[in-house]
């Protein structure tokens, strides 16, 4: 019995260096083997996550921008109005603008209009709800008019001319009478009045001669023949 355990210890030195030969090579294989599968479904799930990314992120296009026989373009984002984008971009320098045409920003007023010389209002414009009513809204499109506060671009090719809102107020109020609509009436009276006075604002001299021959014309009225 005392010889049995005595061969048995002699051999555990052997089989532990058995051990340390084959265990290495086997943990080597095994990660050899497992590595590329995990690497795949990692990079697998990396390029899911990066086309899910790309794919909620807005579109930008190119927009041609008009006033008075100056043009710019700029890239707009398919997420924000393009009076906002207008903003962003601080069109009013580059088209040599006191400020950009706005008012209400709710697309009521008609302040912010703009008229589409390229593009077509149905594909390339997103309409929103524009404030009007929808007999208003149909006089403005007939005539390709956008409302930039509350109209998005969707695709390239789009050129706006704006500072028209003259134009839009005469579409849409030159034919009808004020009786028939009192807050369309105060809307257009408040936008005319907010233009007249900014135009002041920036002709000071202008309004001042205009201001002085009014007064003068009252005095001639007021001492009668």
């Amino acid at each position: 019995m005392l010889l049995q355990h005595r061969l048995s210890y002699q051999y555990i030195p052997a089989l532990s260096l058995i051990l340390m030969m084959i265990l290495p090579s086997a943990i080597f294989s095994f990660t050899i083997h497992n590595a590329p599968l995990s690497l795949s479904a990692t990079g697998s799930s990396k390029s899911r996550s990066s086309s899910s990314l790309y794919s909620t992120l807005p579109q930008t296009f190119n927009i041609k921008i008009t006033h008075q026989n100056k043009t710019a373009t700029i890239p707009i984002r398919t997420d924000e109005p393009i009076l906002q984008a207008l903003e962003r971009h601080n069109l009013q320098d580059t088209l040599s603008l006191p400020s950009l045409p706005q008012d209400c920003r709710r697309g009521n007023c008609l302040t912010c209009s703009g008229r589409l010389l390229c593009g077509d209002l149905g594909q390339d414009i997103k309409l929103v709800n524009d404030g009007l009513s929808p007999s208003m809204s149909q006089k403005i499109q007939k005539e390709n008019i956008v409302l930039t506060c509350s109209s998005y671009v969707k695709s390239e090719g789009v050129h706006l001319e704006i500072g028209i809102c003259d134009d839009a107020w005469r579409e849409v109020y030159g034919s009808s009478r004020p009786w028939e609509d009192v807050e369309g009436e105060r809307i257009k009276n408040d936008a005319v009045a907010k233009a007249m006075r900014v135009k002041d604002e920036n002709s000071l001299n202008r309004w001042a001669l205009r201001t002085e021959k009014s007064l003068m014309e009252v005095d001639v009225d007021a001492e009668g023949p």
